[in-house]
């Protein structure tokens, strides 16, 4: 099963994201949620002890963003825990990149950004797939 779920990424990423929809507005807060599971996925399938420590940190996270109290420091804190477990894994990198190219996140203080909470909600799904 593993190794189908790595074919099907890899088919995926050598065919291209031109024929793949995600929803039929295509809407941002839908690549947020996706690239945000798609992350949450590969870090639980490859690290259950990180990932049990990550849903911990993430559901706080996700609390401040919903709240609008979430900082830029805060966001490269995430970044840099993640890089920290995952800089050299590639299929971490290509969800990473998936993420930063197709998701925008504009922080200003004591707003929501809609596409952070989904990205975080989807990060805490993907998680929960492999337990």
């Amino acid at each position: 099963m593993k190794r189908i779920a790595l074919i099907a990424v890899a088919a995926f990423f050598l065919i291209g994201c031109a024929g793949v929809s995600l929803s039929t507005d295509n809407s941002k807060s839908n690549w947020a949620y996706m690239t945000g599971k798609d992350i949450g996925t590969i870090v639980a399938m490859k690290d259950k002890s990180f990932a049990a420590d990550a849903a911990v940190y993430a559901e706080g996270v996700l609390t401040r963003a919903k709240a609008g109290n979430i900082t830029q420091s805060d966001l490269d804190a995430v970044k840099m825990k993640l890089a920290s477990r995952f800089a050299g894994d590639p299929e971490y990198i290509a969800a990473y990149l998936l993420f930063q190219n197709h998701v925008t996140i504009t922080l200003e203080p004591g707003k929501v950004d809609q596409n952070l909470v989904d990205a975080i909600q989807g990060f805490m799904d993907g998680l929960k797939i492999i337990q």
